[in-house]
């Protein structure tokens, strides 16, 4: 069962060094190492496209204001939280660089999927829950609830992403569940 996930990890990091940009040099900034040629498309949704910088970040570059501002409050509002995606950098056009992760989606639909236990689909289950309830501790509902919005981390851990849609102190949801 473990091995399962460990091989799906492995598969996931293992990736030829081509497809997973280039390292940051010390003293060079997550901003400096984000161009045209270290980023590969992995995502679009109706506000932002995502990109691949490595195999630990992706840049989120909007091309809807008003979305870029909900995300951009949600994070400042959140103190760090082991459910909750980690954004790394705020850059100066709005864009942010995040934590990367595995969509639990495409690991739902991978053929492999029936062999994880039912253990861990509980435990994945539990973090996200857990990182909900923090939302909500801070007055903010999320929109978009599904896993196409958790990521895996590489320490087998569940992360919520994707909070440009949030309801925030009450206020109108710019999206809603898929």
């Amino acid at each position: 069962m473990a091995s399962i996930l460990l091989s799906l990890f492995t598969l996931f990091r293992t990736l030829p060094s081509k497809y997973l940009g280039r390292p940051r040099s010390q003293g060079e900034t997550y901003s400096d190492a984000v161009g045209p040629d270290t980023k590969r498309f992995l995502a679009a949704g109706k506000s932002g496209v995502v990109y691949e910088i490595d195999s630990e970040r992706v840049l989120k570059e909007y091309h809807d204001d008003d979305a870029c501002g909900t995300e951009h409050l949600v994070y400042k509002r959140l103190d760090s939280h082991p459910n909750i995606a980690k954004v790394l950098e705020i850059r100066t056009d709005g864009s942010i660089v995040l934590e990367r992760g595995t969509p639990l989606r495409s690991i739902c639909r991978a053929p492999f999927a029936n062999k994880v236990p039912i253990e861990t689909k509980v435990r994945w289950l539990r973090y996200a829950a857990e990182g909900y309830r923090y939302l909500h501790t801070h007055d903010i509902i999320h929109s978009d609830v599904g896993s196409h919005n958790w990521i895996l981390t590489g320490q087998d851990c569940i992360k919520l992403i994707d909070f440009e849609g949030c309801s925030i102190d009450g206020g109108p949801a710019g999206s809603c569940y898929e």
